[in-house]
């Protein structure tokens, strides 16, 4: 038998193995999948993001309307102010970073935080709008516009921004997290892809090497394979690739259908968020539309009862007025009718003829005494109309004008003698002479009527008696300090609580309006432009303090 000729084999040029290009490939489509599921995963992350800060933006929105509404209507929003910094002073309790309301000229009215201005964006109308709220992200704040109701149903915004700090460190987290278990998943996948290709490389190998021997003329050893033929073999190899194939495609099938689901659940959310910030807004508006009426009638009826009030008050001065007249005049009426009768009995005992020098004495001193009586009599009933006079023109008519607050404060306790001496209470006064006012007495004698008779009405009991003190003295910056106290029952925590509030009153049904100190509130806060406050215990007294300028801020008459 001849022997094969040995043909010399070409030159060794180096390539990939089949095995190390299945091991690259899968690599590389493992990286693909990999790279499109952080993609995806990252656009769902910053979508869920935006939409959370936008849904947060609307919640805290329709918080601060309602929240700042009744305080911007009636245009005291800077009463808020210290507040909202203290409520802004500690960045952990709260997402809110700045607070400006702007009027509807963008002139800021209240301005709290660290700078403490929106973006010049939202201001010329850029930014995303949802739910009447414009809103955009700048670093790591998300800045937010929303129309307000002012004073005079004009209409400002309330900006404000909102730290995302903690969304953005969720997200990052979540991001962190997946991006760790998406690469120990392909670590582990192509850990299992070089294990399982292992057998076959090696079948590759020896079938290769066999290959190369009978290339060589070496037939001494045949080609055996396990159980078939080496096309079988290498098709049953290719099954089992294919299978192994099969199998990761269904895991990352699963995988993509998981995140379709996660999705769907998360459209779904969407929209069940949406469609319960809508009712909700509904709500709010119907609720609005119900407190605005409220208001409006509320509005009426205070402004009808504050003038019932000062109408009330005006009857009782009147009355007290009278009262106290009745002495003076009873008396002065008395001694001219006993000076009529001693005259008359005179003039007969002259006429007799029987007139003697120690009688016409006694005669001139009895009539310089009745004189005396009927003089001072009068001159107090003289006094007692001029601060009647004094006080019902400036209780009724309520002009600025310069005053003595030791005098206005006497004429205002003057009327109130009768009531005093019925109730066995006693007044003292502490105010130094030279206090002097550019202010509106009309507004202070409403006041001290409304305290004098809350201390009578509330504080004494029938016939125990009291003490009532009014004290004043000189304060910085041209203020005046003037405490209204008394040493009767005193109030418990939840009446002081709500001593201010308008129609609360502890005597329901009694005659009371529960305006009294709510009308006191408002003269020295708005007319009087001074600062009030009320302290008192059970069985302790009560002391109404009140801090007011000496010159009083001008206003429209």
């Amino acid at each position: 038998m001849p022997r094969p000729r040995i043909v010399p084999s070409e030159p060794t040029i180096v390539t990939l193995s089949l095995r190390a290009k299945f091991l690259l490939l899968s690599a590389v489509i493992q990286a693909l999948v990999v790279g499109l599921l952080i993609w995806n995963s990252i656009r769902l992350m910053n979508q869920a993001v935006g939409t959370n800060a936008e849904r947060v933006a609307q919640e805290y929105a329709i918080t601060l309307n309602l929240s700042l509404g009744p305080y911007a209507t009636r245009g005291s929003l800077p009463e808020l102010k210290d507040y909202l910094t203290e409520m802004l002073a500690d960045p952990d309790d709260s997402l809110l970073r700045y607070l400006v309301v702007l009027d509807e000229n963008e002139h800021p009215i209240v301005a709290i935080g660290q700078s403490a201005a929106p973006p010049a964006m939202l201001r010329q109308g850029g930014g995303t709008v949802a739910k009447g709220v414009r809103t955009v992200i700048d670093g790591a704040i998300l800045h937010a516009r929303a129309p307000l109701l002012l004073r005079d149903n004009r209409v400002g915004s309330v900006n404000f921004g909102l730290a995302t700090d903690d969304l953005k460190h969720a997200r990052d987290k979540v991001m962190l997290q997946g991006g760790v278990i998406t690469l120990a998943g392909l670590a582990l996948g192509m850990l299992l892809f070089y294990a399982f290709t292992h057998g076959i490389g090696r079948r590759l190998r020896a079938l290769t090497g066999q290959s190369a021997q009978m290339e060589l003329g070496d037939y001494s050893k045949a080609l055996t394979v396990d159980g078939d033929d080496e096309i079988a073999a290498f098709a049953r190899a290719l099954n089992t690739m294919s299978a192994a194939l099969r199998e990761r495609i269904a895991q990352l099938e699963q995988s993509e259908l998981r995140l379709s689901e996660a999705k769907r659940e998360l459209k779904d959310l969407n929209v069940s968020l949406e469609s319960r910030v809508s009712e909700r807004s509904a709500a709010l508006e119907r609720a609005n539309a119900d407190l605005s009426a409220a208001l409006s009638t509320l509005q009426r009826t205070q402004v009808e009862l504050l003038a019932s009030e000062k109408m009330a008050s005006l009857g009782s001065l009147v009355a007290g007025i009278a009262h106290e007249l009745n002495t003076p005049i009873g008396n002065s009426l008395l001694a001219s009718t006993s000076l009529r009768d001693r005259v008359e009995q005179f003039e007969r005992h002259v006429g007799a003829g029987a007139l003697r020098r120690s009688e016409l004495i006694v005669h001139l001193e009895e009539v310089r005494t009745a004189s005396q009586l009927i003089s001072n009599s009068l001159h107090k009933a003289a006094e007692l109309i001029s601060s009647f006079k004094q006080i019902a023109v400036d209780q009724t008519n309520d002009q600025r004008r310069q005053f003595d607050l030791r005098e206005a404060v006497r004429d205002t306790v003057a009327t109130y003698t009768p009531r005093l001496r019925r109730a066995g209470c006693e007044v003292a006064l502490e105010i130094p002479e030279g206090l002097r006012f550019d202010s509106y007495p009309g507004g202070l004698y409403q006041i001290l009527n409304n305290l004098m008779n809350n201390a009578l009405n509330h504080a004494f009991e029938a016939g125990a008696g009291g003490a009532i003190s009014v004290r004043a003295e000189a304060a910085a910056d041209g203020m005046v300090a003037l405490t209204f106290s008394d040493d009767g029952a005193g109030m418990t925590d939840d009446v002081l609580r709500r001593v201010f509030d308008p129609f609360f009153t502890t005597r329901m049904g009694q005659g009371g309006t529960g305006l009294g100190m709510h009308i006191v509130y408002n003269l020295v806060t708005a007319v009087l432009g001074g600062r009030i406050s009320v302290s008192s215990a059970p069985g302790a007294g009560t002391a109404v303090r009140m801090l007011l300028p000496q010159s009083a801020p001008r206003r429209a008459d």
